[in-house]
């Protein structure tokens, strides 16, 4: 498999707990090229250029207390045309949605959104058919309606699990249409689907994890996949334009990036809070189990000599230890096999797939290669990896366990220095060679009219606030050209209407991301739709948007700025600001053993 990979150097300067790259003095295209990375490496940081510009480090949090929160929360209740949202069963006795608390203080959002090809051929070919598929492509339709609606009947709780009593007393199974709701119960044991993607006479059905409604999926139609550049895209025959987005085929879902309409293949996408993993070869998409309302325990174990140890595991409704991979409240998690232990930090292969999990919270940061077997070789002070025919592997690998890189031409162990991958950070420790990861970086994205509008006003330093001997921080406030006054109308600013740098540019994915959710727990953004760095960026930098217009209202309303303040640069109830809560712009971002300063 062919990685992408980027280097490049740059002289660093740290001021407080904010760090700052120098670039041309306020090269700002749409207050997007600031260049914020971690400091003074002497070897070189991974980066890459995009409309965002380069990002910054982050790593895992050192550990925490361990502790376990439960809060129970109301499954909201929805209208019957809502279905496949939450729960349609409101005489079940458990529909309450217990939303479990991982065991750590850590702010880190959702990891992931590796994106690679398997694909590296340049120039076009064209198919009616999918890449290594050998069936016709669907004309487009939707799937067809299931039996006549079921009224009256009652859930039953059975064994954890959920069956239906129709009035007539009998249990149903298969695809159902229950008081208006798509449900499929298990034709063998009744119980109801939850929190599945299921194919059901070649069509794709998703059941939701809290209600089991269904949703289905817009077909493909009548166009052709075509190759291009090494990337598969699906062109409709109609307009000739490559589709985008989630859409089935043949009841396999398969996804388009929003901006190139690149094919998802060995990639991890969320797409409407739901995440799935597009098979490397095919581009089909897994859905990992859902598992809802348990907890998060701590469970120890002795060995052979009575020495105890402690893990951290996770309990379902029934009291049973997870294991395996699963979706835990959103989280794609590993369990092993045998003891329902958490990993943390290392790999696991699953169905022939390799998975790498952060070290903090233990969620899925990216799919890797599979290592074949073979042996580490030692050549002076170089590392290899020799498979069976006695050849060097080349690219990021998992290992026992552990994530391992390998030059590209050379076959040599990365070891002591920082390199993005299809497009992640990772640390490659300077003794072992083990990598962990550090940022998600932001995918390239065209320009718009936000970002022209968005641009700074001039390049003065009367422009700017907060700047640290004449450079931009975490904390800089900025006067764009134009504001967008009372969230719909763009004027021309004034020398009072300066803005921070942070509500339009982020120096990565995963702030990007803490960045939305921070906004929509101000109620400045819409509260209903997930996001965690395997959304699209289109759909991120779309949010991010909405949210500049819920705040230049909330600006028109109150007549200040203060409350902007308040919530991004100011310490609340003993927490540190948000700024300071991100891992770029705090001490832990400095690994102590590494090649950097070790923190401020």
């Amino acid at each position: 498999m062919r990685q992408k990979e980027t280097i490049t150097r740059k002289k660093l300067y740290k001021s407080g707990k904010s760090w700052v790259a120098v670039a041309t003095a306020f090269a700002v295209m749409g207050v997007s090229a600031v260049t914020t990375v971690s400091a003074d490496t002497q070897t070189p940081v991974g980066t890459t250029q995009s409309q965002q510009d380069l990002t910054g480090q982050r790593g895992q949090d050192k550990p925490t207390t361990k502790e376990v929160i439960d809060k129970k929360e109301p499954v909201p209740q929805v209208s019957a045309q809502n279905a496949g949202d939450l729960s349609a069963d409101a005489k079940t006795t458990k529909a309450d949605d217990k939303q479990d608390t991982q065991p750590t203080n850590a702010q880190l959002p959702d990891q992931g959104n590796k994106q690679t090809s398997s694909n590296s051929d340049k120039g076009v070919k064209e198919s009616t058919t999918a890449p290594v598929k050998t069936t016709d492509v669907p004309s487009k339709s939707v799937a067809p309606e299931t039996n006549t609606s079921i009224n009256g009947g009652q859930y039953v709780e059975k064994d954890g699990q959920f069956v239906y009593i129709d009035q007539s007393g009998k249990q149903v199974s298969g695809l159902q249409n229950i008081e208006g709701h798509t449900q499929y119960f298990d034709p063998k044991t009744g119980y109801q689907t939850k929190g599945e993607l299921k194919n059901i006479d070649d069509n794709a059905y998703y059941f939701d994890k809290n209600s089991g409604n269904g949703r289905t999926f817009t077909k493909i139609s009548n166009g052709s996949y075509s190759e291009k550049d090494g990337m598969w895209q699906y062109v409709d025959s109609h307009d000739k334009q490559p589709v985008k987005g989630l859409y089935d085929v043949e009841g396999n879902l398969q996804y388009f990036d929003l901006s190139t309409g690149n094919q998802a293949k060995h990639q991890i996408r969320s797409v409407d809070g739901v995440t799935y993993y597009f098979d490397a070869d095919s581009g089909n998409a897994t859905a990992f189990k859902a598992v809802t309302n348990g907890r998060y325990a701590e469970q120890t174990t002795k060995d052979k000599d009575g020495n105890e140890t402690s893990y951290w595991a996770y309990v379902d409704n029934q009291g049973h230890t997870i294991k395996g991979l699963n979706d835990v409240n959103g989280e794609i998690q590993y369990f092993d096999e045998h003891t329902g232990e958490q990993l943390k930090g290392h790999t696991a292969t699953v169905g022939g797939t390799t998975y790498y999990f952060e070290g903090n919270k233990g969620n899925l940061v990216s799919v890797v290669n599979t290592a074949p077997t073979g042996q580490y070789k030692i050549n002076g002070d170089n590392v290899y990896y020799l498979d069976n025919n006695n050849e060097a592997i080349k690219g990021l690998y998992g290992i026992n366990g552990n994530l391992n890189y390998f030059d590209l031409a050379t076959g040599i162990q990365l070891k002591g220095q920082a390199k993005n991958i299809d497009g992640i950070g990772y640390y490659f420790d300077k003794d072992t060679g083990n990598g962990s990861y550090q940022y998600t970086l932001m995918a390239p994205s065209n320009k718009n009219d936000y970002t022209q509008h968005n641009v700074v006003n001039n390049l003065s330093e009367s422009n700017f606030k907060n700047l640290v001997d004449g450079f931009l921080t975490a904390e800089t406030w900025y006067r764009p050209a134009q504001i967008l006054s009372h969230g719909t109308d763009w004027v021309a600013s004034t020398d009072k209407d300066f803005r921070p740098l942070i509500t339009v540019w982020w120096p990565n994915k995963d702030i990007q991301v803490n960045y939305l959710r921070l906004m929509q727990n101000e109620g400045v953004l819409n509260q209903s739709a997930v996001y965690d760095l395997n959304t699209d960026q289109l759909l991120l930098n779309e949010a991010a948007q909405q949210a500049q217009i819920g705040i230049e209202k909330k600006i028109s309303q109150t007549g200040n700025t203060d409350w902007l303040n308040h919530i991004l640069f100011t310490a609340h109830d003993g927490q540190p600001s948000f700024i300071k809560q991100q891992y770029l712009w705090n001490s832990d971002s400095e690994y102590h053993t590494g090649p950097f300063q070790g923190g401020i």
